[in-house]
């Protein structure tokens, strides 16, 4: 079974660790597009253009099944003709809501600004009874990939001063945003005075591909394609996963 992983920057990272640990395909094929990341703040209809060409790369086409490691990618999906089999992450991760959250929970969500204006979470959580909260934190994603740790702070701190945070849990709904989980973690318990209980998707998403893909193998081997030189990505992917091979390409899908 070959799984295909595709997302604008680092936000694939968790999603494999996820899939190589739980469900050992014998392949995992990562597509990063980094030479057009971040994809959150692009129009529309540039997104969609973007993750068709991702979809059509040679090294996606031959996959099995693909996800789109990506909220903003994953918005786009159904507008586009995806040559394999193709997930989105949004689903998965609303089916989770519907079971993880009642009427007792308040939820912090925090994401892109296509994420959050896209209204579907939100949504999904209200349906629940929960209150809900939303706030986008549009630099953190691009912080993320470029492994700045402090303008990762003031990225959260210029999105989250000033808002009124009253929460039990949070669910981070872009990708990327676990890597950046301690400095959510500090920044909130900071403000709050207490701990609160973190949620990301890729345990979710994992659940989804584990229907989908019910053999499982003993060995994984990893694929990674860069759109763009990078060898901050590069080297973080390598320090969390065993890459048996690395291929940059110039310039990404146009």
């Amino acid at each position: 079974m070959r799984i295909g992983i595709c997302s604008p920057g680092l936000g694939l990272l968790s999603l494999c660790i996820q899939v190589a640990k739980t469900l050992s395909p014998g392949e995992i094929v990562l597509y990063c597009d980094n030479a057009n990341a971040p994809y959150g703040s692009r129009p529309t209809s540039e997104v969609a253009r973007l993750v068709q060409k991702m979809l059509e790369a040679p090294e996606i086409r031959h996959c099995d099944v693909v996800v789109l490691s990506c909220n903003t990618s994953s918005l786009s999906l159904p507008a586009l003709s995806p040559p394999v089999h193709t997930i989105g992450i949004i689903e998965p991760t609303i089916s989770a809501i519907q079971r993880q959250f009642t009427h007792t929970d308040s939820v912090l969500l925090l994401g892109t600004n296509a994420t959050i204006d896209s209204g579907h979470y939100q949504r999904s959580l209200l349906k629940t009874g929960a209150r809900v909260s939303a706030v986008a934190i549009p630099k953190l994603a691009a912080a993320i990939d470029q492994g700045d740790v402090a303008a990762q702070k003031q990225a959260i701190a210029d999105s989250l001063d000033g808002v009124t945070i009253d929460c039990s849990s949070v669910l981070l709904v872009c990708t990327h945003f676990p890597l950046a989980q301690p400095a959510l973690e500090s920044y909130l318990s900071d403000r709050l005075g207490h701990a609160l209980q973190f949620f990301s998707q890729e345990q979710w998403v994992c659940e989804e591909l584990r229907v989908l893909t019910p053999q499982h193998g003993t060995q994984t081997n990893i694929r990674l394609t860069l759109t763009a030189p990078s060898p901050f990505i590069e080297r973080t992917i390598r320090g969390r996963l065993k890459i048996d091979s690395v291929v940059t390409l110039s310039g990404g899908p146009h």
